[in-house]
């Protein structure tokens, strides 16, 4: 079984630069994340910092540091009506949010072995960054078809970046906004969201040849066989959901892969033993089901190294044990 490192602010701390330093410098970002996957060879490495801010970057919205650049959040919503979406002109991959990841892809794409993997936001985590999630939020309660017409508009709004993307050469990862449940169920989500999200999914798909990998963190348990639907290759089971029943959700989709993630806390200080006790429990679970790799979660920014290594290691070697068993 593999465990796959998930690595975005976490990359600024092997250079020992900030975070809101190494977004805003592609050069940076190159030696950030090439430095991390020496260190940990994970599959898909993608050159950001913070996901799903950099779009809305480009349509105006300003980002903020916090605690002294170690932390990177949306600044103020720039709209205040969903209607303001439905008048997005298409995105400019000149921006200086989205030149920053083009300029570092070739070069990081030929050090990590062809591991470079492109972050598209999607068109919900766009949204919220450019309106505001409580206001995003209330409008998709209400209006759930109007608010679906705005999300198909800004995925065709993301054509050029897209584009852009596909000629890299490099795959691409969908990161759309975390989900709750309490603030959206599941039958709202198929109504306002859904659609949008699996148009995006084809329209990569179709221009890089490749299905991409479709990241959604929360608790995703109830939607994951939406997400599923999709068309994604690779999705991510958090582990602030429900694991088992996300499992069972998308089992149907067999050519589809799946990262069951640790608990985030496990890379700060926790003890060998549960860091075992984790990887071991998951294994459990998950040793029936095709196409599984475990993942650390995205790693804190000031993760133990030592511990993430030392368990991806045990991890590989569970293998045969698991076998016997």
């Amino acid at each position: 079984m593999h465990l796959e490192a998930v690595v975005h602010d976490h990359a600024a701390a092997f250079i020992g630069r900030s975070p809101w330093d190494v977004s805003k410098d592609s050069r940076l970002l190159f030696d950030a994340h090439a430095t991390a996957w020496r260190c940990y060879g994970h599959r898909c490495v993608a050159p950001v910092v913070q996901p799903r801010l950099a779009e809305a970057q480009a349509w105006g919205m300003q980002v903020q540091a916090i605690d002294a650049g170690e932390g990177i959040v949306a600044g103020a919503p720039v709209f205040e009506s969903l209607e303001q979406l439905r008048e997005l002109e298409p995105i400019d991959p000149a921006a200086a949010s989205l030149r920053t990841v083009l300029e570092a892809a070739p070069a990081l794409n030929a050090e990590v072995n062809g591991a470079c993997t492109l972050p598209i936001s999607g068109p919900f985590a766009i949204a919220e960054a450019l309106l505001g999630r409580a206001r995003l939020l209330e409008r998709v309660a209400r209006e759930p078809r109007e608010s679906a017409h705005a999300l198909a508009h800004v995925v065709d709004c993301l054509a050029p970046w897209i584009d852009a993307v596909a000629r890299t050469g490099c795959p691409a990862a969908v990161f759309e906004a975390d989900y709750a449940p309490t603030e959206l169920p599941a039958t709202t989500f198929d109504r306002a969201v859904a659609e949008s999200l699996s148009e995006l999914v084809l329209r990569v798909r179709r221009a890089t040849h490749e299905s991409p990998a479709l990241f959604v963190d929360g608790d995703t348990a109830s939607i994951a066989g939406l997400l599923a639907a999709t068309g994604a290759g690779h999705v991510n089971c958090p582990d602030t959901t429900s694991q088992t029943l996300f499992l069972a959700a998308v089992r149907k989709h067999r050519d589809l892969e799946v990262r069951v993630d640790l608990p985030r806390r496990l890379w700060t200080g926790a003890s060998w033993h549960s860091i075992c006790d984790e990887i071991s429990v998951r294994a459990g679970y998950t040793r029936h089901h095709a196409n599984i790799m475990l993942g650390t979660g995205p790693l804190p920014l000031h993760a133990s190294s030592i511990l993430v290594v030392d368990a991806c290691h045990f991890t590989t070697n569970m293998d045969p044990w698991l076998g016997a068993s």
